[in-house]
């Protein structure tokens, strides 16, 4: 339970990191990296890294940054996390184009 408060916590700070001054946010964002290889074992952690992978999809809006988030949308709904994939498009619907969670 502590590790997912943890992950939820990290959901929020990214969340409003977009916020954030664009060099400020370059500056820390990177940083959590991590995410991706250690926090995908329960689905605050899941929804964490995706969370991460938006958020540098917004700072540097590459091809490449919007494929790994596509990627991890679909990882996500192949897993079965369903309730992740949902609370990411809650989250995130505003801020980046809908087609991102267009799984065709």
């Amino acid at each position: 339970m502590a590790r997912s408060l943890f992950f939820r916590g990290i959901d929020q700070a990214l969340i409003n990191a977009i916020k954030l001054d664009d060099a400020e946010a370059k500056l820390v964002v990177p940083q959590l990296s991590w995410l991706l290889t250690l926090a995908t074992d329960v689905p605050a952690g899941w929804q964490a890294a995706g969370s991460w992978l938006i958020v540098m999809a917004i700072l540097d809006p590459t091809a490449k940054r919007f494929a790994a988030v596509r990627q991890y949308l679909h990882r996500t709904l192949n897993v079965g996390h369903l309730d992740v994939f949902n609370a990411l498009h809650a989250a995130w619907q505003d801020h980046i184009p809908s087609q991102w969670f267009d799984q065709d």
